[in-house]
C-alpha cells in the first residue's frame, strides 16, 4: 500500500508540474488539448525511445476508450503512464524519474 501511495503521489506531482509547464490549471491557456500536450511532451522530451509515436497515439486512444472519456485528467494521465511503463518494460517510478529529469525538475519533489 505504501508503494502505491508513493507512486500516486509522484504521479500527482508530475501531473501538476506538467500542467504548470503548459500554463497552469486553466486549460484555456494551454496551446492545445491535454492529449496533444502530453504526446508532444513525450516526444519533445525524447521519451519516444520508450514507445514509437504511432504506438503512443494508439495508447492514448486505448486510455480514452478504457476510461470512456476524452478528457485529459489525472486518471487519464495515470493510465497513460502505466501503459507507457508496461510497453517500455520499466517501472512507473522509473518513468516518472525520466520525465522529471528531462523536464529539469528535482527527482524527489
Amino acid at each position: 500500500r505504501k508503494v502505491e501511495a508513493m507512486r500516486a503521489m509522484a504521479l500527482g506531482q508530475l501531473f501538476a508540474d506538467l500542467k504548470e509547464s503548459w500554463g497552469g490549471n486553466d486549460r484555456a491557456t494551454w496551446m492545445a488539448d491535454g492529449w496533444t500536450m502530453i504526446r508532444n511532451a513525450v516526444l519533445r522530451l525524447k521519451l519516444e525511445g520508450l514507445i514509437a509515436e504511432e504506438q503512443l497515439q494508439l495508447l492514448c486512444d486505448e486510455v480514452k476508450q478504457q476510461l470512456e472519456c476524452d478528457e485529459f485528467n489525472f486518471a487519464a494521465f495515470e493510465s497513460l503512464c502505466a501503459g507507457l511503463a508496461e510497453k517500455a518494460q520499466v517501472k512507473v517510478s522509473g518513468l516518472v524519474k525520466r520525465f522529471r529529469a528531462r523536464l529539469g525538475l528535482p527527482l524527489c519533489p
